[in-house]
């Protein structure tokens, strides 16, 4: 299904936009998300999966110091509708924490909005623990937790 996982050149912004267009993570957000595409792609922090075809089918922003300036934060990650439920998102975890293990990095780190129970799940089931929780981080309504994985490098 996966030919290749690589950084996004801006010239593929609309693809990934698609991804998140009619997405809950977006309509929790209010509309948020795809300006956060914007900004990982135009920093070349963008990465996507993309299929045998060529179709990009999941993004992640990755931010190489963006915890505390020292360790990875996943900052987004979505799988396009279509392909859900087949295991893309517990891959690209997988490829976050190989990126982690390349920048000779201990830990990894992401956010997931309290709202988001799958994805909270997700994270939990392939070793990320919460560290903490902050109120009202991006959203007046919206818990966000922190978690974060610890690696061998």
């Amino acid at each position: 299904m996966i030919s290749e996982v690589k950084k996004i050149p801006t010239s593929r912004l609309e693809e990934c936009l698609a991804i998140f267009k009619d997405d809950e993570l977006n309509k929790a957000y209010n509309g948020q998300v795809l300006d956060w595409v914007k900004t990982g792609i135009r920093k070349n922090e963008l990465w996507g999966a993309i299929s045998q075809s060529g179709e990009i089918i999941a993004v992640m922003w990755i931010e190489e110091n963006g915890f505390f300036h020292e360790y990875p934060y996943l900052a987004l990650i979505g799988v396009k509708k279509e392909y859900q439920g087949q295991g893309l998102g517990s891959f690209l975890l997988r490829v976050y924490e190989a990126i982690g293990r390349s920048l000779n990095k201990s830990k990894i780190t992401l956010m997931v909005g309290d709202f988001n129970y799958r994805a909270k799940e997700l994270y939990e089931s392939v070793g990320y623990k919460e560290i903490g929780k902050v109120e009202s981080a991006y959203m007046p309504t919206i818990a966000e937790y922190i978690m974060m994985k610890k690696i061998d490098n």
